[in-house]
């Protein structure tokens, strides 16, 4: 990856605009992306802040605006990966597709449950750390071919869990609820509330089944 940091003209045309063509390119940045994914604003903190990152001048090219990129790290980090995304990754694969479908519904979580998400944020630092650890350690004990046959699984994988959980969302969970509240015209104006009610609504659906 340090070709991408030092190269002349343009500094993103390293980088492919295909998830599965970055994946076997640089299967090391791409791991940092995947952490990027996961973990949001503790990972997104160092790659903004350290010019060595992998994902340093990926993030600048998305947000070249100081200003606009810890607005949106701070409120809404998901749509760090959304941008990037839809403005880099613009090649239609179903990974590239998949990526942007997981985030959005980890968005419409953090929306609906908005203190299950600040509860979880330490828990994706600590994720992040060792997720670090995990990757020294694999390219320590393993060739990258290797390293990259087993992240192409994992993407495989992903293309089929990841519509599967936004379809659950929208099903019977979190997004039902929140729509059927809506629908009665019973759902708080203040979102700090959301969370209480969609619990009491899931928790009446039990019982009703019961």
């Amino acid at each position: 990856f340090f070709s991408t940091l030092f190269s002349f003209g343009d500094p993103m045309a390293d980088i492919p605009t295909s998830l599965w063509q970055w994946m076997e390119k640089d299967v090391y940045a791409f791991e940092g992306f995947m952490h990027a994914c996961l973990c949001h604003r503790p990972a997104w903190l160092y790659q903004r802040l350290w010019p060595s990152a992998p994902l340093n001048k990926l993030c600048l090219e998305a947000f070249p605006s100081d200003g606009q990129f810890w607005l949106t790290w701070a409120a809404c980090p998901q749509l760090l990966n959304i941008v990037i995304l839809r403005k880099h990754f613009t090649e239609h694969t179903w990974l590239n597709w998949t990526y942007t479908v997981e985030q959005s519904g980890n968005l419409i979580s953090m929306a609906l449950r908005p203190r299950r998400h600040v509860r979880a944020i330490p828990a994706k630092a600590a994720y992040l750390l060792f997720a670090w650890a995990t990757r020294w350690l694999g390219h320590k004990m393993f060739r990258e071919q290797f390293l990259m046959f087993l992240i192409s699984i994992g993407g495989y994988l992903g293309i089929v869990t990841g519509f599967a959980s936004l379809l659950a969302k929208f099903g019977e969970s979190d997004v039902a609820a929140f729509l059927e509240l809506v629908r009665e015209r019973k759902l708080s104006y203040n979102p700090m509330n959301w969370e209480h009610q969609i619990d009491a609504k899931l928790a009446a659906k039990e019982l009703k089944e019961d």
